[in-house]
């Protein structure tokens, strides 16, 4: 059994047997570091509520797979050819048989975040997080080449949550409920250390490459920036409550963060600059 702790969640692998289960673990271990806790209470000592999610773990390095079903409407299942992952419909707990490798080890982990966190009022977000010298989070949602890792590296933030994937959760409601969480999860060629800590969601910031040395930022009408995060979500969920959680808690983040479209450049430190402006950044009813 491995225990990691995750987004706010305590996320539990059990594995089916004991047969290639040290060697993922080890696995898991060297991907996961400081994400890995000491065992808990057992489930039957855990309160209802409690953030806790089981996942049965079968590993089978010579993994045969079925043709893939059809989809149930409720419920996340989500195959490929080294993994089937199953999660029920009220996503507490999850099952997955995987071949071994660390691919599919690392994924099953990111699946049960993505299913788990969403009925919670969280998503793992495509994305990159840092916290500024205020201690204000700032998360620049964006694909592969947005330049996430470029931010990240050149920025000046006083701590980098990750550049590749990200867990944003509500955690009270109305303005400043939500919060950003560190992952495991970067880009390759990671130099910075992985911070298993959390920041409050400050600003959401669509990343612009600058032509220039200098880096600046505008005030971005939310709505566009609640598109710009909802293309970013990491979601395989075919249930169309689920769809309605990931526009509504999307929608819900870009209203309580400042919302700008941020040009940065490759080389800094810059952001201390772009942070000593922020409060001319007006929040008006127009941009919105």
């Amino acid at each position: 059994m491995l225990t990691l702790a995750l987004g706010g969640l305590t996320i539990e692998l059990r594995f089916a047997e004991a047969t290639h289960a040290e060697a993922a673990i080890a696995c898991l271990r060297e991907s996961f570091g400081p994400f890995v806790r000491a065992p808990g209470r057992s489930a039957d000592e855990r309160g209802p509520d409690e953030d806790f999610v089981p996942v049965l773990l079968t590993v089978e390095p010579e993994l045969t797979l079925p043709d893939v079903g059809p989809v149930p409407a409720d419920g996340l299942c989500y195959q490929r050819t080294d993994l089937r992952f199953e999660m029920g419909p009220a996503r507490r707990t999850a099952r997955a048989a995987v071949d071994g490798s660390r691919g599919a080890l690392e994924a099953v982990v990111e699946l049960t975040l993505q299913g788990a966190l969403l009925r919670r009022g969280g998503l793992v977000v495509h994305g990159m997080a840092g916290v500024d010298e205020t201690g204000s989070g700032w998360l620049v949602p964006g694909r592969s080449g947005a330049g996430k890792s470029t931010i990240a590296r050149a920025a000046g933030f006083t701590r980098v949550l990750a550049d590749e994937a990200v867990v944003l959760r509500r955690v009270a409601p109305g303005p400043g409920g939500f919060r950003l969480y560190g992952t495991p999860f970067w880009s390759e060629g990671r130099s910075l250390p992985l911070d298993t800590g959390d920041a409050p969601l400050g600003v959401l910031a669509r990343p612009i490459k600058a032509p220039g040395p200098g880096a600046s930022a505008e005030r971005h009408p939310v709505a566009s920036a609640a598109a710009d995060l909802l293309a970013c979500v990491m979601f395989h969920d075919a249930d169309p409550q689920a769809r309605a959680l990931v526009l509504e808690t999307a929608c819900d983040a870009a209203a309580s963060a400042e919302c700008v479209a941020l040009r940065f450049p490759k080389e800094g430190p810059w952001l201390s600059g772009v942070v000593q402006r922020r409060a001319g950044w007006a929040r008006s009813s127009t941009a919105r």
